[in-house]
């Protein structure tokens, strides 16, 4: 049975001075474990006038966090398990890659942002159909030209 509880206070407090600081416009923090649970929200979506209070269910772009965070550790267990070496291309690992502009990047490129492929895309702009992967092979400009990529 999972437990619903209050946010420590000391979170709290620290993350309502690191908002009373600008640190940032917004945060929100969930912790959900196999017995506790537990949320806090605070501030804005940014410091433009318009913003919206952030609650529970906002969404937030968190970028290259993600890679840093998650990714990159997966990623390390499966290297030390042998199951994936970094220098093996992606299209090895997920067949859908092939033949798309795509094969040649290698697992290692991708972590550390060389791969070519480009810092941002407006990837919220998906289609209906949810086949995401199959939707990024075909948007070729994801790939940035060579210039993009040595300067």
């Amino acid at each position: 049975m999972i437990e619903k509880l209050s946010c420590p206070k000391k979170i709290v407090q620290l993350l309502d001075e690191s908002l009373k600081t600008f640190c940032f416009s917004g945060c929100q923090l969930q912790v959900h474990s196999p017995s506790v649970q537990f949320s806090y929200s605070a501030g804005k979506t940014s410091y433009w006038p318009n913003a919206v209070p952030v609650t529970d269910s906002t969404f937030f772009d968190i970028g290259s966090i993600t890679k840093a965070v998650a990714t990159a550790s997966v990623v390390a267990r499966l290297v030390d398990r042998k199951e994936i070496r970094l220098n093996e291309k992606i299209a090895s690992v997920l067949s859908e890659l092939e033949k798309t502009g795509f094969e040649d990047i290698e697992v290692g490129d991708l972590l550390t942002h060389s791969s070519g492929v480009k810092a941002w895309h407006p990837l919220f702009k998906t289609p209906e159909s949810k086949n995401y992967l199959k939707w990024i092979t075909q948007t070729k400009d994801l790939l940035a030209s060579k210039r993009d990529v040595q300067n």
